[in-house]
């Protein structure tokens, strides 16, 4: 089987290594380390091909959301064949400095659960207080419970009491909030 490794380096100022996954049948192997060095691997088998295939792809989304950038596909030859210290490191593509220092892709944050639709209730009473605007989001969530709506409805901000009262989840357990609208 012809094996495809994928090789992913990570810059910036404090470090340079890489990072490598290859799968085989059902396995993946990974090898990582400090550029310039053969560094360390890990080999881990799976069920079967699919498997091995959806593993391989979690880490490297993993990666590539840390700030890894992936330098290019190449065929690996059979074990034993190739001397690891001859073997040509790709071209590092150049970043585009903007001022002293070059701008690293960055993870896109995560959304707060309170616009999630479809976040927990615990989630959810876990944000109560967190701020007005959060307050007044949870407040008119598809999945507050009637304890979260039971205790916005005590809130100083009129904008929270108002959208309680609105709650579809409030009406069905009849919360009213202690405040006049």
């Amino acid at each position: 089987m012809d094996n495809a490794t994928r090789h992913f380096e990570f810059k910036d100022d404090k470090s340079s290594k890489f990072w490598e996954i290859t799968q085989a049948g059902d396995s993946v192997t990974v090898r990582y380390g400090k550029t310039g060095t053969t560094g360390q691997s890990q080999t881990k088998s799976f069920a079967d091909d699919s498997a091995a295939a959806k593993h391989m792809e979690k880490l490297i989304a993993e990666k590539t959301g840390k700030g890894y950038v992936e330098l290019g596909a190449t065929p690996v030859p059979a074990a034993g064949t190739v001397d690891d210290a001859k073997v040509k490191q790709p071209t590092i593509p150049k970043v585009k400095k903007t001022g002293a220092k070059a701008n690293p892709v960055k993870p896109a944050k995560p959304k707060n659960p309170a616009q999630n639709p479809e976040a927990a209730p615990e989630s959810l009473m876990a944000l109560l207080n967190k701020d007005d605007a959060t307050n007044r989001l949870l407040a008119r969530h598809p999945r507050a419970s009637a304890e979260l709506l039971e205790k916005l409805s005590h809130s100083s901000d009129k904008a929270t009491r108002s959208k309680v009262v609105l709650n579809p989840n409030a009406q069905s357990t009849e919360v009213k909030p202690c405040h006049p609208l």
